[in-house]
């Protein structure tokens, strides 16, 4: 071979060797990462069958509001921070005056079934629910009774109300219902109506079977929301929390709906069992009779919120699953203002805001008297084991201060018929359920809500307090209405209606293989499937350049 034949040769294979070294190399740098795949199933275990799985209806049973949750959707929904967003609806407009609010649908949504989602099933989902047949919460009667309903065409439907509500929006949050396969079904037949074991939704799950055993659903194809890694979700079915432990233990479940703070250091010694935790939309108060001797008096109600140190009732009486509250609104609400100073735990003062007024220990018994009459005060609770080591707290407490407080626990149906409708009580430990997002205080400090069936126990009366809870229900105007109920923060701060004691934390458990899994405040358990579509059980291996 000549000599320039034999050098080209030899620079040929170089230049070959060269590339595939260059290759290799950028063979080797190339990161890969894993990412959710779809496929895979999550199978919770929760307390409860399903009843009516209906979102009209589904507010009595929580297996209910989880299906619900999964199956169906409504006009607008609630975001993170508690903020009414477009969910169905694309949006809607709110008349001058605040009573005429005409909301606009997504074009091109679907039931699962194919038919069109329209104007229709709006106005026959909230008609029904103004019925005075209707067989769901009676508060929903009560709103959508007053609110005239009308479609203006396939995509619009329009609401008047007889008078401004501001919370108004929060109520159409609520699952629409198919007209297509409910019309003609009034609402007093809708409790035996088939629908509620084979219902059709909307929402980003569809049901594909149910049994006494378990109910499992899987991602509806038609719908518009993001769509779920899960094959399938399954709701396992027990008779108590003890059956869904010993379920994880044998591996039948991935997930716990709930565990009871009395439980957690249970759960905490279960095998790859991951804990969430959030604060729910619910405050524990315990109510001041304030037209009931010695609480009468405002210094003595005052005193009593003085002397209640919440951080050690939480500890002593809840294992630590609380949050400490100091006013009427909770701190996740959008209307809170965290510049209200508040009336935190100051015993010195307790002892003389009561001395001032009269209260001295003349005895030396450890009890304030007057006029020969010792300061004492009935604490009534529910006969369960949580509220009355919370009563037993408060009674230890308020006794530091000079108070006498006796705890008397009774039933559910004997607190609400003999003490609180009456409002035959001194001081009654209270659970607020924060039904919607908006922080419209009316139904429970207004001056009109005192008696019966008003939900004022306490019988306090304020005009001042009045005219801002007024105001606050007529305009639309949140910054407004957040200036407001900061200035009526202050009045119950000041006249000590109630002391506000604490905002309960959900917690949840999801074995470790089961990923994406995020926890944001919740009004009820069902909120926990707020992220579902981001949680996964199966990944995939793709350049990290790809990777979402």
């Amino acid at each position: 071979m000549p000599r320039s034949s034999r050098l080209a040769a030899l620079l040929t294979i170089c230049g070959i060797v060269l590339i595939g070294a260059v290759l290799a190399r950028q063979v080797v740098h190339v990161s890969t990462v894993l990412v959710p795949a779809e496929g895979g199933t999550y199978t919770e275990g929760v307390v409860g069958a399903p009843q009516w799985p209906n979102p009209v209806l589904a507010a009595f049973n929580e297996t209910d509001e989880d299906l619900a949750r999964l199956l169906f959707r409504g006009l607008t929904r609630t975001d993170e921070r508690s903020r009414i967003v477009p969910d169905l609806a694309e949006s809607w407009e709110v008349s001058g005056d605040a009573l005429v609010y005409t909301f606009t649908l997504k074009a091109g949504l679907k039931w699962q079934d194919g038919a069109p989602i329209t104007a229709d099933d709006a106005v026959y989902t909230f008609q029904l629910m103004g019925s005075p047949d209707f067989p769901g919460p009676p508060y929903l009667v009560e709103l959508w009774k007053a609110v005239q309903v009308e479609k203006v065409d396939d995509l619009r439907v329009r609401f008047t109300l007889s008078e401004p509500f501001a919370p108004f929006l929060d109520y159409t949050t609520i699952g629409l219902l198919p007209h297509h396969i409910l019309a003609g079904t009034a609402a007093k037949d809708l409790l035996a109506h088939p629908f509620n074991s084979s219902p059709i939704g909307n929402g980003p799950f569809m049901l594909e079977r149910a049994t006494s055993e378990e109910v499992v659903l899987r991602p509806n194809p038609l719908s518009d929301a993001p769509k779920p890694y899960l094959e399938h979700l399954v709701l396992r079915l027990y008779p108590d929390t003890d059956a869904v432990f010993a379920a994880y233990g044998r591996g039948e479940v991935d997930g716990i709906r709930t565990i009871p703070a009395d439980r957690l250091e249970d759960a905490a010694a279960l095998p790859s069992l991951n804990l969430y935790s959030a604060p729910v939309a619910e405050a524990t108060w315990v109510i001041l009779n304030t037209q009931s001797p010695p609480l009468g008096a405002m210094p003595v109600r005052r005193a009593l919120a003085l002397a209640t140190d919440r951080k050690r009732l939480i500890a002593d009486a809840l294992r630590g699953q609380a949050l400490p509250l100091y006013g009427p609104l909770l701190p996740t609400s959008w209307a809170y203002n965290p510049a209200v100073e508040q009336a935190a735990y100051d015993a010195e003062q307790a002892r003389s805001l009561l001395a001032d007024a009269g209260w001295a220990d003349t005895d030396g018994d450890g009890i304030r008297d007057k006029d020969g009459k010792a300061l004492e005060v009935e604490i009534v609770c529910l006969n369960t084991p949580q509220d009355v080591r919370v009563a037993e707290a408060l009674a230890a407490q308020w006794r530091e201060v000079g108070v006498r407080a006796v705890p008397l626990s009774v039933s559910a149906g004997e607190l609400a018929n003999e003490y609180l409708r009456p409002r035959a009580f001194q001081a009654v430990v209270y659970h607020w359920l924060d039904i919607t997002p908006d922080p419209d205080m009316y139904p429970f400090w207004h001056s009109t809500q005192a008696t019966d069936p008003g939900q004022n126990f306490a019988q306090f009366k304020n005009r001042d307090a009045d005219e801002i809870m007024e105001q606050a229900r007529r305009t639309p105007d949140t910054v407004l209405r957040q200036e407001l109920y900061g200035r009526l923060q202050e009045i119950l701060r000041d006249e000590a209606p109630a002391v506000f004691l604490y905002q309960p934390v959900y917690t949840m458990g999801v074995r470790d293989t089961v990923q994406g899994v995020t926890l944001g405040p919740v009004r009820s358990a069902s909120d926990r499937f707020q992220s579902i579509a981001g949680w996964y059980v199966q990944t995939r291996r793709v350049v990290a350049s790809q990777a979402r």
